[in-house]
């Protein structure tokens, strides 16, 4: 599906306020340059800020001369990172994974405006060549790539080759680390602003599925009882937060079936638990008797919380119980 634009208004698929999964968005330089796809790969890297599936990638082009057409591809790579590679510059090193996407898969939102240069990526450069540019999105891809925080990777991308008509990628004003290259894998060579001097970095933005943050309790573990272990005279249990969220106002208690029990349920409220917590609970002192296979006794813990998107967790134990006879001395 192609949604181009036919005003500067037109609205985009991605804004700043959609958030991003890189160091910061590569914003398309309106006045810039858009460097020449011809049948050559283009790369720039980003660092992961966090871990997760790269579900939608965004980036800016224009036709040379303002002269469009169809898009029948789009080939994207994901490679790792080569900090210091020939040439002593940062560069794709090895294809992580890859993808082709056709019209169907991509929406093209636009057009906006600026006076804008062409450049090929080996240095020659025509000034005042366009006047249109356009964002691609690629979202919700299936079976994506998963980043890990802290990582460099590259963004490789490979345009169909339409001679005479020529796409280019736009050029952004935001700078992070090396510059971006061309070429094809195993042979990268940087790109530099013929009149500035600079190094070249290329308008485009990684996002990813947005995690709900949500609170969800589990019952990590229960023991206690005569043969337990340890042996308790008593029953204890470990709830855990398995969350994103903090959870609140967490109510919990024990409740015993079968067997004679004389004393001992007990329930109890935590305050809070954060996200990877851990509390531990106990019943009161057991009084009772419970035999298995004769005269079974089931302990169970159940635990909720105000904010618990997973509902209330319990867990279920026999236990063998013992009576207690206390004898007042006279």
């Amino acid at each position: 599906m192609l949604l181009i634009g036919t005003t500067g208004m037109a609205v985009a698929d991605w804004v700043p306020s959609d958030g991003h999964k890189m160091h910061f968005p590569q914003m398309p330089d309106p006045l810039g340059w858009d460097v020449n796809f011809h049948d050559f790969f283009l790369a720039d890297d980003w660092r992961c800020n966090e871990t997760g599936p790269v579900a939608d990638i965004h980036f800016w082009i224009s036709w040379r001369h303002d002269i469009e057409g169809d898009l029948p591809f789009i080939k994207i790579a994901i490679y790792s990172n080569n900090p210091q590679g020939p040439g002593g510059y940062s560069q794709p090193l090895e294809q992580v994974w890859e993808r082709t996407f056709t019209p169907d898969q991509f929406i093209i939102a636009g057009p906006w405006s600026g006076d804008q240069g062409w450049l090929e990526p080996y240095g020659e450069f025509v000034l005042h060549d366009h006047i249109h540019f356009y964002q691609i999105n690629i979202k919700n891809i299936t079976q994506p790539f998963t980043q890990q925080n802290g990582t460099i990777y590259w963004l490789v991308v490979q345009m169909p080759y339409l001679y005479p008509i020529e796409i280019g990628w736009k050029t952004s004003k935001d700078e992070f680390m090396d510059a971006a290259v061309w070429g094809s894998p195993g042979q990268w060579d940087p790109i530099m602003d013929p009149v500035a001097g600079t190094s070249v970095n290329f308008a485009f933005v990684i996002t990813g599925e947005e995690e709900e943050e949500e609170c969800c309790l589990a019952i990590e573990s229960m023991n206690g009882g005569l043969l337990g272990s340890p042996s308790l005279l008593k029953v204890q249990a470990v709830i855990k937060n398995i969350g994103t969220l903090e959870c609140r106002n967490i109510t919990w208690s024990f409740s015993f079936l079968g067997g004679i029990v004389l004393w001992g349920p007990k329930s109890g409220t935590v305050a809070s638990l954060p996200p990877g917590g851990i509390v531990t609970v106990n019943s009161k002192l057991v009084i009772g008797l419970g035999i298995p296979g004769f005269l079974p006794c089931n302990v169970t813990i159940t635990a909720d919380a105000a904010n618990n998107a997973c509902g209330a967790v319990s867990m279920e134990k026999e236990i063998i119980l013992f009576i207690i006879l206390f004898k007042v001395m006279p």
